[in-house]
């Protein structure tokens, strides 16, 4: 065996051992990069249970916390919709948020007989908002609420996702209201 054998070995080792590294780092970077909302929870939560570990805060309120940020996935999620959701036309843009907000415009009575254009042009103004369980929602209370997710109560009734509340925000005194609270 000849010293020119053992170099050529040496190299190929090196650069299939260089390889090899690549390409499960390409890989790993794909997986970790693959879904960004869940990145997102990911590193929040390590943040989170960092910050109450070193804070020292009881281990029973340490869960509504990490509720709190796993319920939060899907406000994400949604955030993330209307961003690429603004890069369209405002056509295509319109006829997906009226696809997507099909479900409350049905529990809203004066949105029913309303015209696409204009449920397409409210569709893309609303505010969306995050609640976290049993919050009251007094300062919200000036405008129409519709809930996606979970359960609030509201003037004695339950509202689930769809349903809408604060409907005659416009001519309520705030004064003689009850205030909402989440439920889930």
């Amino acid at each position: 065996v000849r010293n020119a054998e053992y170099v050529v070995c040496v190299a190929c080792m090196l650069s299939g051992g260089v390889l090899w590294a690549y390409i499960i780092g390409s890989l790993c970077s794909i997986i970790s990069n693959s879904d960004p909302v869940e990145s997102k929870f990911e590193s929040s939560t390590d943040l989170l249970n960092t910050m109450m570990r070193e804070s020292g805060l009881a281990r029973g309120k340490r869960l509504g916390y990490r509720e709190y940020l796993r319920e939060a996935k899907a406000y994400e999620t949604m955030l993330h919709f209307r961003e690429v959701a603004s890069q369209f036309s405002p056509q295509l843009r319109g006829e997906l948020l009226l696809h997507v907000s099909q479900a409350w415009t049905k529990s809203v009575f004066y949105l029913r007989d309303a015209p696409e254009r204009g449920i397409m042009e409210l569709a893309e103004v609303l505010d969306l908002s995050f609640f976290a369980r049993k919050e009251e929602l007094q300062q919200h209370c000036n405008c129409l609420r519709i809930v996606e997710r979970g359960t609030v109560a509201s003037a004695g009734r339950i509202l689930t996702r769809g349903d809408a509340f604060n409907m005659d925000f416009i001519v309520c005194n705030v004064l003689w209201r009850r205030f909402p609270r989440t439920m889930s």
